[in-house]
């Protein structure tokens, strides 16, 4: 029989700002211990192989103790850290006097605050390509976090010419932007492919053309390399779509490409390629394939005479089109579109994409039905490239908060989504009530052959009901979820904006935890949701505007939401949040 180890249990409450109570389980029988004749000493150290002491943040004054039922109470415990940006996890072993000492055993790490008490970032009135005051448009639509827990957004920033700029900002784990990052000394990078050129090579007013680069999606490799996907304007007027990847400090990696970037073909994707000044292919959201060393995007593609198709691509990691995916590495989804509509005014779109084990691909969005009017879509496509089905939400001609499809005022959107790991789709984005005329919340959960799961909410959805988050009603009412994630226990989080019942509708930045089961999660903020009570840039009445549009999960549990704030100026500026796995705004 083996020698039996001592892991820890893990630590219960917030993870990072409480000094530890532990129990101690024996590994080959999963129980408690008992034995209180045995001693024990608790060492802590800041690497997983526990070689690097971690004296300098963590003491322990009890280093040796007996058990209280099964219980090491450490109460001399406590961890320090010093000032500046950085951040640790902290791992322990156990030493039993009879039987040696523990592997290593990950418990909590120690974390900065966020935003020095205010919970959230602000980018600031000038923005990263150098707009000011009302000239001012950065906003941030995706995030990830590296693996120091810095956060890093993508988007778009206006220059002082008028130009969109693609964009991306890194913060520390405490708030402050990393000036490291991008080499210019200020925390972000706004990429230009020469003197204020885009990637596709149209300049800033030359000509009567405005380069109009922008960043929709991201996503990290495990040498925290960013992948960006989005669009760029060509010198004859038309829309490319963009894929960028930067190193890890924020630099254009002439590595994948001399720009730093690739473009898609000058003819678009979409049925009959649309080129010239009628061309619009743009990236709304991006994969990984590391198994197969591919990027997958996903977005939509406008035909010649008119009507997006929703469109996929697939990249090599290097940059190339994978041309054995449906012609010459992209493919559309035709006329009609899967709500219905065809011809010049059918509009497909996809917002999100997330891949099976048997490498399906599931495109979460937007087709317009032949009353066009939106309704929350999903594609189910093989990794040929083949429709292998779909899903509209109001295919019975009702939509998911009992409207008709058909009113003027019908809206369903889906706009994020991702995989459990049952394999069970979750997606989220809101439906409007055409009898309150509201936006409601919803988030529906299919299975994998994209039928509702009717074990999840009331039927296979959650709906918000009539009175948001933030307290509107009727008109007033706009919960609109943007960033969706399946957190590290399971648990379904959603970040948006809710408007209140003012006489001018603030619009504020909200998070919401759902159980596995589609309920409200009551043990996360307030019933199972935060409403953030501050406007960012501290704009009032007209100017109160909090949008949230991506969500990811640090390290450490924490939930961090991207989007934009509004000024009195007014400016609308990058914006960051970041709530605890308890609810609590960290501050």
């Amino acid at each position: 029989m083996s020698q039996p180890t001592y892991p820890l249990s893990s630590y219960t409450g917030e993870t990072f700002r409480t000094t530890p109570t532990f129990g101690l389980y024996r590994t080959d029988t999963a129980s408690l211990i008992t034995d209180l004749d045995d001693q024990f000493s608790l060492s802590a150290f800041t690497d997983s192989a526990c070689t690097q002491a971690a004296s300098s943040a963590f003491s322990i004054t009890d280093t040796k103790m007996s058990l209280t039922t099964g219980t090491a109470s450490f109460s001399g415990a406590t961890y320090s850290l010093a000032a500046g940006t950085s951040e640790v996890g902290i791992y322990f072993k156990v030493r039993s006097e009879k039987l040696g000492i523990s592997g290593c055993s990950r418990v909590f790490g120690i974390g900065q605050k966020f935003g020095s008490g205010a919970g959230y970032l602000r980018g600031g009135a000038t923005g990263a390509a150098g707009g000011t005051t009302t000239n001012t448009l950065d906003y941030g639509i995706s995030v990830r976090t590296d693996s120091q827990n810095r956060i890093i957004a993508c988007g778009q920033s206006r220059t002082t010419g008028n130009a969109m700029a693609h964009a991306l900002w890194r913060s520390h784990p405490n708030a402050t932007l990393d000036t490291t990052f991008g080499g210019v000394g200020t925390g972000y990078q706004v990429y230009q492919n020469g003197v204020n050129t885009g990637l596709a090579l149209a300049t800033g007013l030359v000509g009567g053309t405005c380069f109009n680069d922008g960043c929709s999606a991201m996503a990290l490799d495990s040498s925290d390399r960013i992948y960006t996907t989005g669009f760029s304007k060509n010198l004859n007027g038309g829309i490319q779509l963009g894929l960028w990847r930067f190193t890890a400090d924020g630099s254009p990696d002439t590595a994948f490409a001399a720009a730093g970037g690739v473009l898609g073909s000058t003819t678009g994707a979409a049925t009959g390629g649309a080129t010239a000044a009628n061309q619009f292919d743009l990236g709304r959201a991006i994969m990984l394939d590391s198994s197969a060393g591919q990027v997958i995007v996903a977005g939509q593609s406008r035909k010649p005479a008119g009507g997006n198709e929703m469109a996929i691509w697939k990249f090599t990691t290097s940059g190339s089109l994978v041309s054995s995916f449906g012609s010459s590495g992209a493919v559309t989804f035709g006329t009609p579109g899967v709500a219905g509509l065809g011809g010049a005014t059918m509009d497909d779109r996809g917002y999100a994409v997330s891949a099976d084990s048997s490498g399906n691909l599931f495109v979460t969005g937007i087709s317009y039905n032949s009353s066009t009017r939106f309704e929350a879509v999903v594609w189910k496509v093989n990794s040929a490239g083949v429709l292998q089905a779909s899903y509209r939400s109001a295919a019975s001609g009702t939509g998911l908060t009992g409207s008709s499809n058909s009113a003027g005022t019908f809206d369903e959107n889906f706009r994020s989504a991702a995989l459990d790991s049952s394999g069970r789709l979750v997606a989220t984005g809101w439906s409007r009530n055409t009898t309150t005329t509201g936006d409601e919340l919803i988030v529906v959960r299919l299975k994998s052959d994209l039928t509702l799961d009717t074990t999840f909410g009331s039927g296979g959805f959650y709906r918000s009901g009539t009175t948001g988050y933030a307290g509107g009603t009727g008109a007033n009412q706009r919960d609109r979820g943007f960033g969706l994630i399946v957190d590290r226990n399971g648990k379904i989080v959603v970040a948006g904006y809710s408007r209140d019942n003012s006489a001018t509708p603030l619009v504020k930045a909200m998070f919401v935890r759902f159980t596995s089961s589609g309920e409200l999660d009551t043990t996360f903020g307030t019933g199972g949701y935060v409403v953030y009570p501050t406007a960012v840039a501290g704009g009032t009445v007209a100017n109160y505007l909090d949008e949230p549009m991506g969500l990811t999960q640090d390290s450490f549990g924490r939930y961090v939401a991207v989007g934009r704030t509004k000024s009195n100026a007014p400016a609308q500026e990058l914006a960051i949040w970041r709530v605890l796995e308890t609810g609590a705004i960290d501050q």
